[in-house]
């Protein structure tokens, strides 16, 4: 698979996370958590204003062999990490594990 054929991948994945989550089919999936920011309730992965030539203009998450480079996928794993994580505290908070 080419990288434009990728980055075309990535901007319609982007683009249909965007109209689930505004159409709310995202709600409850996610648990809103208090910042002192604020209170966020919306997945902030998601980037709905995400271009082609945005894309186009990242290093890529491959090698020419196609093998994985770890310094693009690392920020991902934390923040799997955190999905995975998170749950399980606010259950132990909440008396529900």
């Amino acid at each position: 698979m080419s990288r434009a054929r990728q980055d075309e991948f990535a901007l319609l994945s982007h683009q249909q996370a965007s109209r689930a989550q505004d159409a709310g089919l995202l709600a409850e999936e996610i648990v809103p958590v208090g910042t002192p920011d604020g209170t966020v309730t919306a997945d902030e992965g998601i980037r709905p204003d995400l271009t082609l030539a945005e894309l186009a203009g990242r290093k890529p998450a491959f090698r020419p062999d196609w093998s994985a480079k770890p310094e693009e996928f690392q920020r991902a794993l934390e923040l799997g990490a955190e999905r995975d994580l998170l749950p399980a505290e606010i259950g132990r908070e909440n008396h529900l594990a």
